[in-house]
């Protein structure tokens, strides 16, 4: 039958005391730090998902609507103009050709 030799780690009663104090204090910063990036997280989502927020959002993007079909129309409206402009520009030079 094949001898099984096992290896133990001797380690002193004292570091592995120490050992786990240093986890149990990792494990409670880790816990720590979830609590204190959960809660604004949570805070944040219940705030974003208001009534009030969103009806702000519906706000910003009528407001956005508006202003695009505003521009929309300032600039049909400076195309006329510069139709027009073209239009009095070419009266006027057939003006001052009928005159001389």
């Amino acid at each position: 039958m094949a001898s099984t030799s096992y290896d133990y780690c001797r380690v002193p009663m004292e570091d592995g005391d120490k050992r786990c104090k240093l986890l149990l204090g990792i494990g409670i910063l880790v816990l720590l730090i979830i609590v204190i990036l959960g809660v604004p997280l949570i805070i944040f989502t219940i705030k974003a998902n208001s009534e009030a927020c969103r009806d702000g959002l519906r706000a910003v993007m009528e407001c956005r609507n508006v202003t695009h079909l505003l521009q929309q129309e300032l600039t049909e409206a400076q195309k006329g103009f510069q139709d027009v402009e073209a239009q009095a520009a070419t009266c006027n030079h057939t003006v001052e050709r009928s005159l001389h």
